[in-house]
């Protein structure tokens, strides 16, 4: 690295330390004016476009991948981060007939785990980039050490393309790796909502702009196409990062929170507030299993939620209970019945709808419908589904702390300040 800096600089007998702080003072000197003019340029073409035009350009959605969870897949991260740093250095230290077979047999066994990962291969423009990335490393490989192409420098080449493909096949992996329930609720838990914030925004930003910068009918100057693309872009995360405010009552299980929400719905009708909503009620059969029935607020209609007997046709098994698709299917019915309620309280929501099941489109559409919210959480549940739907504003009670009637209180007084 320090030769092919002294060739690039053209300056003999420099130091080391030198030679790296005057090329980074060259870039950064190229890298500030090349900002001015963009900033400058970008500008002078803001003021052409209106807000209204980019605002109401209409661009593609995207289905977000969906991972299914995986009990082993901590074991499968860290072994892709294992054998990945392995084949790095056989690839480097071992002959070449050795280290490929076992290249090709390590990416058998991940594409038979993760497919997806390995979409992006099928696209030829991927291959001709990396063919003139070989290219270009034979012929300055060759040309650093005076040597005339041969296949060893042929298969030079060939080699420090081989490393790359393994560095982006194990980020593709590790990207699905991560997106599983079991691994993200672990880093939720860790104070890590933010990242996820991050990653279903931007993995959302490449198709938006891929869109407008195909689309016909636009600028044909690609600079000026390339600011409107961004523009619009901001005003994308500006619609979907909006002010969220949810109210939650947190608590252990079998703590008492359907009991407390229950009493707070009591207390906000006290206040002349009309709320709407579910509960779900345990029901202890005399064999010791457990149902849970779901409920509107004046708990004349139940149906089976879930239980802790096995079934055959469940829509969704946790460690202790099945759920029963009538009973989702019912609870969502029963929300859509309260849309026009102040306030619309639902009761536990947790483990479904971090898996996009359950009351999941349910809560979305309220929440774009700017609704006021009571939700029931367990206490482990918390972080991670005010990660999972943006909110900005959490008013949380413990029922081991606060009461009903300090809650409803609470929240008549933020919905009134709301609405003033």
């Amino acid at each position: 690295f320090y030769l092919y800096v002294v060739h690039l600089l053209g300056i003999k007998g420099i130091s080391p330390l030198q030679a790296l702080y005057l090329l980074f003072l060259i870039f950064g000197i190229i890298g500030l004016i090349a900002a001015l003019i963009g900033y400058y340029y970008a500008l002078a073409v803001k003021r052409s476009f209106s807000k209204a035009d980019v605002a109401n350009f209409k661009v593609k959605s995207v289905k977000p991948l969906e991972v299914k969870d995986d009990r082993f897949v901590v074991l499968k991260l860290l072994g892709n981060l294992v054998a990945t740093s392995l084949i790095i250095i056989a690839l480097r230290a071992v002959p070449f007939h050795y280290s490929l077979p076992l290249l090709l047999v390590y990416w058998a066994a991940l594409y038979y785990y993760y497919p997806q990962a390995f979409k992006y291969f099928k696209k030829l423009a991927l291959w001709v980039q990396l063919a003139i990335f070989w290219l270009l490393a034979v012929l300055f490989y060759a040309q650093s050490n005076h040597l005339s192409i041969s296949l060893d420098v042929v298969l030079i080449g060939f080699r420090l393309i081989l490393r790359a493909l393994v560095i982006i096949i194990f980020f593709a992996v590790l990207s699905i790796q991560i997106r599983t329930p079991l691994i993200k609720s672990f880093l939720l838990r860790r104070g890590f909502n933010s990242l996820y914030l991050t990653l279903k925004l931007a993995s959302s930003t490449l198709p938006q702009f891929v869109d407008i910068m195909t689309k016909r009918g636009l600028d044909k100057r690609i600079f000026r196409r390339l600011i409107f693309a961004t523009i619009n872009l901001v005003y994308y995360f500006e619609k979907k990062i909006k002010h969220r405010t949810l109210f939650i009552v947190e608590g252990e299980r079998d703590a008492g929170k359907t009991h407390f929400m229950i009493e707070l719905a009591k207390a906000l009708n006290d206040y002349g507030i009309s709320v709407g909503g579910i509960f779900t009620i345990k029901d202890k059969k005399q064999d010791g299993s457990l149902d849970y029935l779901v409920t509107n607020i004046t708990q004349d209609q139940k149906v089976l939620l879930c239980t802790s007997r096995p079934v055959v046709d469940y829509y969704y098994k946790t460690k202790n209970f099945y759920f029963l698709k009538q009973g989702v299917k019912y609870g969502n019915l029963l929300i859509k019945e309260y849309f026009h309620s102040l306030v619309i309280m639902i009761d536990e929501v947790g483990i479904l709808e971090l898996n996009n099941l359950g009351w999941d489109k349910t809560l979305e559409t309220l929440f774009n419908l700017n609704k006021n919210m009571v939700w029931s959480v367990r206490k482990r549940y918390v972080k991670q589904l005010l990660g999972k739907y943006y909110v900005n504003e959490a008013i949380i009670f413990d029922i081991s702390v606060d009461t009903p009637q300090l809650a409803a209180s609470t929240i008549v007084d933020k919905i009134f300040h709301k609405y003033d």
